[in-house]
């Protein structure tokens, strides 16, 4: 049995009321779950997760909440004493059905032997499936308070020893120089430890890119050209988010924010992915405007890929939204005008790149924003 257990209550068919049962659900699938936590959809179940409960070490419970001092999509944490047992203050939007289960392990003398609660305050109680605008703007604020919380009641960390298999190495030369320049050790790590700055992953974006540039050696089709914007999107996508690498999340504890992680990272892998790029297209003696036509275009693609990750908090739905953008660009291309270069070679759509570069930019800031309210 887990010592902890992660409990997710609400209804969610009522709007912000499910908010609980959503991260409980969705949780799997955005982080690594150790043996010693268990995840538990509670739904509307009451005093039917005695038993889910009874006799844990831990017990982090989800659910929207409302406390005298909070407005409409603040984060709220209560601990111990502060959740109400019996009669008192109205907390929960079902709150009778948390006191109930509460005191009901308190009464049996099973009552796990750590207590918080977890929530955000409500928008609005309807019914209706979806969560508030306010609500799903303060998530983010809530999934790193459950982190920390579930960090404090595993001594082996949510994410599996995090801390050690990060740190336990100790900094090469590369490392160092980095810790020098971005004047922070932890910032460099998580530069180093960055999926797509690992040397499998750049030794297979050197492959492509070399067959690439063989292929417009032989064929006299820029490849290369057409190739880099695609694998840079791709490593741009896997460089940040949750259950993408662990310095991603213990960058979650630290006090680097994740907007200068996302910024540090993303900057290294474009330029290495730019070098490397123009390295092959230059190997494959394509014309200058095609040699250099491709940087402007993978600019605005691995701006969309990485708006995609960081909204979906998922590397795989950027990676797709990336590949996807610059398919069809290409194809678009290739049937407006019969060519396929036309995407890295035509300078009236710089213009339209650049503006899809910012405003995929702008969503991007937006998502990894701390919203306001947060207690």
């Amino acid at each position: 049995m887990s010592d902890v257990v992660l409990l997710g209550i609400g209804n969610i068919l009522l709007g912000d009321d499910g908010l609980g049962a959503w991260l409980a659900g969705t949780f799997g699938q955005r982080y690594r779950i150790p043996a010693s936590l268990e995840v538990i959809e509670g739904g509307t179940l009451g005093l039917q997760l005695l038993d889910s409960i009874a006799g844990r070490k831990g017990l982090v419970v989800v659910d929207a909440v409302m406390v005298r001092d909070s407005r409409p999509g603040d984060v709220v944490r209560l601990a111990g004493e502060a959740i109400p047992m019996a009669l008192g203050t109205e907390l929960s939007t079902h709150d009778i059905a948390l006191r109930d289960l509460l005191s009901a392990a308190t009464l049996l003398g099973c009552m796990p032997g750590a207590v918080v609660l977890c929530g955000i305050h409500p928008v609005q109680v309807v019914p209706q499936i979806a969560l508030s605008a306010r609500v799903r703007a303060a998530l983010p604020a809530l999934e790193k308070l459950v982190l920390g919380e579930l960090e404090a009641a595993i001594m082996d960390r949510v994410w599996l020893g995090v801390a050690s298999e990060v740190w336990r190495r100790r900094p090469g030369p590369l490392e160092r120089l980095a810790a020098r320049l971005l004047r922070s050790p932890g910032l460099a790590r998580a530069l180093v430890t960055t999926p797509s700055l690992l040397p499998g992953w750049l030794i297979a974006t050197a492959v492509v890119l070399l067959a690439g540039a063989a292929a417009t050696w032989e064929t006299g089709t820029p490849y290369v050209a057409l190739l880099a914007p695609a694998v840079a999107a791709a490593g741009i996508a896997y460089a940040y988010g949750p259950g993408i690498d662990p310095a991603w999340e213990l960058s979650r504890s630290m006090a680097v924010s994740d907007r200068m992680v996302l910024l540090v990272r993303t900057l290294a892998v474009f330029a290495l992915n730019a070098a490397l790029g123009l390295a092959a297209s230059v190997a494959s003696a394509a014309a200058a405007a095609v040699t250099f036509g491709w940087l402007v275009p993978m600019t605005a693609v691995c701006a969309l890929a990485l708006a995609a990750a960081t909204v979906t908090r998922s590397a795989e739905a950027g990676v797709v939204a990336g590949l996807a953008g610059w398919a069809i660009t290409v194809l678009s291309g290739k049937a407006i005008d019969g060519r396929f270069t036309v995407a890295v070679t035509d300078s009236a759509l710089v213009l339209p790149y650049f503006a899809a570069a910012v405003c995929c930019g702008a969503i991007v800031l937006f998502a990894t924003r701390i919203p306001k309210g947060t207690s």
